[in-house]
């Protein structure tokens, strides 16, 4: 079974007796991490509606934790207002390896991106080289001629 990526504590409460659950950290990649409501030091009062009065840690452990992928509702309190949040539940290295492949997913589409803009690069500098590669040719040609032509001009001068 799969939690929400927390780690929790046992405070007891000097005002009503008995003990409070505190969030003590969040997972990295963990659902209550990723979603960003619960904070460390948030107290946890119910799970799914029922109340965590009575349970030792053991039991909320095992109440909190459930089939991953499914939902788990969390009261908790935070600077005495009562909160409510959903969240799903799963293995923090799971999220973690999410993120990781989403990360890879944009990172290998940039350069599929940048890919097809190399290869257009590549073709566009071939495309120039090959006019520039005319063009010498065609300058070529018309040097030759101009210097037949000078050539013939003094012949042609030198015989007069």
């Amino acid at each position: 079974s799969f939690g929400i990526g927390i780690t929790f504590s046992r405070i007891e409460d000097t005002e009503g007796g008995g003990s409070r659950i505190r969030i003590k950290q969040l997972v990295k990649h963990g659902s209550a991490e990723t979603d960003g409501t619960l904070k460390e030091g948030d107290f946890i009062t119910h799970v799914n509606g029922v109340s965590l009065v009575g349970m030792d840690d053991d039991e909320i452990r095992n109440f909190i934790r459930g089939p991953s992928g499914t939902s788990v509702q969390i009261k908790y309190q935070r600077d005495s207002t009562n909160k409510e949040v959903c969240l799903t539940r799963g293995n923090a290295g799971y999220w973690g390896l999410r993120e990781e492949l989403e990360a890879l997913r944009m990172s290998f589409a940039s350069l599929e991106v940048e890919k097809k803009g190399l290869k257009q690069g590549m073709l566009e500098l071939q495309r120039r080289y090959e006019a520039e590669k005319a063009h010498r040719v065609e300058v070529e040609e018309k040097l030759q001629a101009l210097d037949l032509e000078s050539k013939s001009v003094k012949r042609s001068h030198r015989e007069q």
